[in-house]
């Protein structure tokens, strides 16, 4: 079987689910002449898929899943081009999605990181931890993250093109947040700000123009 020229894996945020993916952000802008496949993740205990959550394997598994689809389906093309990959995440699936940029990608020279509102866990938990005053509980909990979900560990061990997406009004990952994030990113990369969103707020027309100056951004680090 034929291996794609674009090859999309996804990693969805709590709310997300294989069983509802879209090809986004390829159907934007799209390159008529080049073919996509879209993979989607469900993490242990989400959508269909077994097992149980936990933060301590979760950037793990996906790892273990993304080696598969790419031994799979990731490769040279013919006259000696490679399949890009572009490697998505949404909220708390970016934190796999970084972890597999900064770990898997040796092997895939046209890999390319795309990623929504990417959440320090850090300081997500210890700030809603004060609105419910259970601050010194969570402490112990902030403390003892894994490294594999460590946004702040990732971004310096990072070096993929990337995008990021800022949710203008994102209250759980807040923008002070995720711009410390994007401060440590080692790679290049390209911010967009989705003016008007809340954290999990829907892109319109209004967002289009931005979006596809950033497609064509990340395309121009690699014109496979």
């Amino acid at each position: 079987m034929k291996r794609p020229d674009d090859l999309v894996l996804k990693f969805p945020g709590t709310g997300g689910r294989a069983e509802r993916s879209s090809p986004f952000p390829l159907q934007m802008n799209a390159e008529s002449d080049r073919s996509a496949e879209v993979w989607t993740w469900n993490p242990p205990g989400y959508g269909n898929s077994p097992g149980k959550p936990s933060l301590k394997t979760f950037s793990e598994f996906a790892a273990a899943w993304s080696e598969r689809v790419l031994a799979a389906r990731a490769g040279k093309l013919e006259n000696s081009k490679q399949t890009r990959v572009w490697l998505c995440g949404n909220s708390l699936g970016c934190l796999p999605a970084m972890h597999v940029a900064a770990t898997l990608m040796a092997d895939h020279p046209a890999a390319v990181l795309w990623v929504r509102n990417p959440p320090d866990l850090r300081r997500v938990i210890l700030n809603i931890s004060a609105r419910w005053r259970a601050t010194t509980a969570m402490q112990h909990v902030s403390a003892v993250l894994p490294r594999s979900v460590d946004a702040m560990d990732l971004a310096a061990r990072c070096k993929l093109p990337a995008v990021f997406l800022m949710s203008e009004k994102d209250t759980l990952v807040l923008p002070e947040y995720q711009q410390g994030v994007h401060a440590a990113y080692v790679g290049q990369k390209h911010v967009v700000e989705l003016s008007g969103l809340p954290h999990d707020g829907i892109l319109d027309e209004d967002h289009r123009p931005v979006v596809e100056h950033a497609l064509r951004w990340i395309r121009r680090q690699f014109p496979v």
